[in-house]
């Protein structure tokens, strides 16, 4: 994560490198101007820690849970391969797994109208 540099148009670069493409307006409402360059509202070490944290296996709790879950993921995601992706639905019962063309990790972003109609299906189908 950047910590500060010169200008805003760097500090999207330098997020989209690490996260990926459209990765920037998931953390645009937190960008601020210091007095020596930009970054952040949020201790970007701290983001750092915590990402790390978060490294394991995770499998005991993924697959303790049952109830209806949909699992989305973005074909360009850095974050979650779809290969990943298919076998967390595997594993776990009651998972839903929608793949989004084209999209980063922040679905919601690269593709808002399938990401409502993907979440309004899965609600009617399991309320």
């Amino acid at each position: 994560m950047p910590t500060r540099v010169p200008t805003i148009k760097e500090l999207r670069k330098s997020l989209e490198h690490i996260l990926g493409e459209g990765s920037f307006s998931y953390f645009e409402e937190s960008v601020i101007e210091h007095h020596d360059g930009w970054s952040f509202r949020f201790d970007a070490s701290g983001f750092i820690r915590s990402q790390e944290l978060l490294n394991g296996s995770w499998w005991d709790d993924w697959i303790a849970s049952s109830c209806p879950l949909l699992l989305m993921q973005g074909e360009k995601s850095p974050i979650l391969s779809w290969e990943h992706a298919q076998k967390m639905a595997m594993r776990r019962t009651n998972t839903m797994l929608k793949q989004f063309p084209g999209c980063g990790h922040t679905i919601r972003n690269g593709d808002p109208y399938g990401y409502q109609v993907a979440i309004k299906s899965f609600l009617s189908i399991n309320l």
